[in-house]
Formats: structure tokens, C-alpha cells, sequence
């Protein structure tokens, strides 16, 4: 596995967790929102679960809203355990659930009803097939309107057995206008494996938790098919990936989520 696919892993990297119902979204009739689901999702006739399906809509998929949603709560399934990832003997966490509703919308000249909670207002992620860590930045900058504040380069010297070692680490910090968004990077090029590592967080103002979970699942897609996870229920997650404190949380926050990962290579 590359490295830069290993820091993608965490980078990107969401679990689940069980949600308490969240109320009514408020939507503008007319606004443009994106299919945020990987596998795509069920453009239905009619605002139920056995409404008929019209097609499917990929990933990435821009819809118009018609309207607010419908009052009928719908229960969608986001993720189950892999038993033969966590082993027989293993106790399993929750399935992670969503709870949503049904909203009108119209692609090109059909229109139907899809479930909200799939939706984001945010353009869809090219980067979803490849490991590009620079995309994911770019992207992320590009997306939350994002600006670099602080750009910082420092040379550490250390000394073993008498010989001297000199080691990079770079910060960088972006935010904002409104300050609601940040993005801090903290990474080192050291000399040995014990000086080098690759370490972030991202703040999102205005994002739920299940938002949260949406947008980074979609993201991380295609370097993670399955993971362990633990979680405190719609307020944190927290994801591990080997034994050398290689992970990554998510927490709610007082006004949105902050994603963290910390990747030291092996």
C-alpha cells in the first residue's frame, strides 16, 4: 500500500454511529443540491419507501428542489458491521441509521422524490477513484472558501551517535472570511520513520453530524471498503487504524463537526 494511499485512509476517513432524529430541514425552492450517496440512490414517483423507482441516480447527481419536504419519516440504513472483519467472538457495534424525509425534486425534466439526508449542497468530489492527497486539500479549500493565513516551515537538528540529522515540518493554517471553517496542516519529511508524520483537522461550520458523516464517507469510498469503529451516539467517533496511533475522530462541535487524523508510517 502506497503511502499516500495509507494518509488518504486516514485523512478521509469516517465511521458510524446511531442518530437521534433531527427536525425538519428548511430547503428554498429552486436550490441545487448534489447526490451524495456512493452507490447512488432511488429516484421515486411517489414520497414512500415502496414508491416506484423512476431510476437510480448516481453519485454526484444534480437535483432541484421543488418544495419542502414531505412530514413521513424515513429510516435509511448507512452502514452495518462486517462480521468476518470484526471476527466471531467480537461484540459488534450499532448499525449506523439516518432519519430524514422525502423531498420533491426534478432532474432535467422529471421530476419525483429522493431522501434528503443524501443530499449536500456541496459539489461533488472527483477524487472519489484516486489517493490524491493534493485533491483533497484542494478540494476542501476550493469548497469551504478557504484562504491561507499561515504558512510555516521549521528545521529541527538532532543528534545521534554524533552525527546530525536535520528534519522539515510544515504548518499551514486556512480559514474563512467568516472564520466558521478552518483548516490546520501539520506535516513532517523527518529523517527517520520516528520524525515523520502527516497530521490535520478540519473545522465545517453549519454542518450536522450526519452531514458530517455523509460528505467524509463519500470521500474516503474508494480507499476504505471496511474499518472498526466505536462512536458516542451523534457527538463523536473516533477510528483506529493499527496500533501505532494512526486514526481519526470527528466531533460535534457547538456550531458543526471537526474531523482530526494523525497517520505516522509504519
Amino acid at each position: 500500500m502506497s503511502k499516500a494511499l495509507k494518509f488518504l485512509i486516514v485523512a478521509m476517513l469516517m465511521t458510524v454511529s446511531i442518530f437521534a432524529k433531527e427536525p425538519l430541514k428548511t430547503y428554498k425552492e429552486g436550490q441545487k443540491l448534489y447526490v451524495w450517496a456512493v452507490n447512488g440512490m432511488n429516484f421515486r414517483e411517489e414520497g414512500k419507501a415502496d414508491g416506484k423507482v423512476i431510476s437510480l441516480l448516481p453519485y454526484g447527481t444534480e437535483v432541484e428542489v421543488m418544495g419542502q419536504s414531505t412530514k413521513d419519516e424515513y429510516t435509511y440504513t448507512l452502514k452495518s458491521p462486517n462480521k468476518s472483519y470484526y471476527g466471531e467472538d467480537s461484540i459488534l457495534p450499532n448499525p449506523v441509521t439516518l432519519n430524514g424525509y422525502w423531498l420533491k425534486v426534478r432532474v432535467g425534466d422529471t421530476t419525483g422524490y429522493v431522501f434528503d439526508k443524501l443530499l449536500l449542497q456541496f459539489e461533488p468530489y472527483l477524487g472519489i477513484i484516486s489517493d490524491n492527497k493534493q485533491y483533497f486539500i484542494n478540494y476542501l479549500v476550493r469548497n469551504l472558501k478557504l484562504q491561507l493565513v499561515n504558512d510555516e516551515l521549521k528545521v529541527t537538528k538532532e543528534t545521534e551517535y554524533g552525527d546530525d540529522y536535520y528534519y522539515n515540518s510544515y504548518k499551514q493554517l486556512y480559514l474563512s472570511k467568516d472564520s466558521k471553517n478552518k483548516l490546520i496542516l501539520d506535516d513532517s519529511d523527518g529523517y527517520d520513520i520516528d520524525s515523520v508524520w502527516h497530521r490535520g483537522s478540519i473545522t465545517i461550520g453549519n454542518m450536522s453530524f450526519q452531514e458530517g458523516l455523509i460528505f467524509f464517507t463519500a470521500i474516503m469510498k474508494s480507499s476504505v471498503k471496511d474499518y472498526y469503529y466505536d462512536y458516542k451516539e451523534d457527538t463523536k467517533f473516533e477510528y483506529e487504524l493499527d496500533e501505532v496511533s494512526n486514526g481519526a475522530s470527528l466531533n460535534k462541535i457547538q456550531n458543526g463537526v471537526n474531523f482530526e487524523w494523525a497517520y505516522y508510517p509504519d
